[in-house]
This record gives C-alpha cells, structure tokens and sequence, in this order.
C-alpha cells in the first residue's frame, strides 16, 4: 500500500503536465487552421527582389503579389492598411480568382497610390469569410469585421 501512495503524487503530476500541454496544442492548432498570409513576410521591404517583377526599377511599387491560406470552407478576402492612417481605414482589395484544394491562394493587394504610400508601412490581412460575396474591392472598414476569422497583420515597409 505504501509503494501505491509513493506512485500516486508522481502519477498525478504527469497527468497535471499532460493536460497542461493539450490547451497550448489546441491553440497551436486553431492558428495553424485560421487565416494567414504566407508572402510577403513581416518585416519584408518592398519591393523585394525577384518577386515583385511587376515593379518596374525606378517608379513607384504600389501593387504587390502576395500567398494566403484559409482554412476549408472560408472565402479569403486580401485588406490593407496604412499604418500612419487615422482614424484606421482598412482597404478590401481585389478578389481572389481561386482557392486550392489546401486553402492556399494567390493574389494581388496595393500599397497606396503612384505619389501617395512611398516611405510607409503597411499592414496585410487576410480574411476568413463564410459568405463569398462579404466584401467587394475598395470597401473601406474602419475596424476588422468580427463576423470572419483574420490572421494576424503582417507588415511590410514600401521603399518606392
């Protein structure tokens, strides 16, 4: 009976861990199936080498290419803010064309205008939307809507 009770608090306490551990996977896991936004990447500076060949060298790189996921059964919608923006203003930008079996997809979003987003840091979202038709291009929202999953803002920094 003895050897039972030493076990005991050792049993217990690697239960304990073991059911500590599952709420951080479950986490882990819900991030891995929400939204996200997969190039650019944060920090990047544009426009970046060899992937934003329609930059032209020497005039202004205001439209970028950029790679999404979402999860099954979500429509992605591209939004862009300016980071120096105030009140916020977040731009809905070009649809996406197709969706691939994984979730992934491509499109494009811009960065300001020819004169005006030079300099400047902007951040690119993707939404997860139940509905297909929740946004047209050039909707302006002042918050992120609550009714689709967002992934977290990437920011990048337009040099031209």
């Amino acid at each position: 009976m003895s050897a039972f009770r030493l076990l005991r608090p050792s049993v217990g306490l690697a239960l304990c861990a073991v059911f500590l551990a599952l709420p951080a996977q479950g986490a882990d896991a819900g991030k891995k199936n929400g939204p996200v936004l997969l190039s650019p990447s944060d920090g990047d500076r544009i426009p970046r080498p060899e992937v934003d060949a329609n930059c032209p060298t020497g005039q202004a790189c205001r439209k970028i290419f950029v790679i999404g996921r979402v999860a099954a059964g979500q429509t992605p919608f591209l939004a862009v803010t300016p980071l120096g923006a105030s009140p916020q203003r977040i731009w809905i930008q070009p649809p996406i064309v197709a969706t691939k079996p994984d979730g992934t997809f491509d499109g494009f979003v811009y960065l300001g205008t020819d004169r005006e987003g030079v300099g400047e840091k902007f951040s690119i979202f993707v939404f997860g939307c139940p509905q297909k038709d929740r946004f047209k291009e050039a909707d302006l929202l002042t918050e992120l809507p609550i009714d689709c999953a967002v992934s977290p803002p990437v920011t990048v920094l337009r040099l031209r």
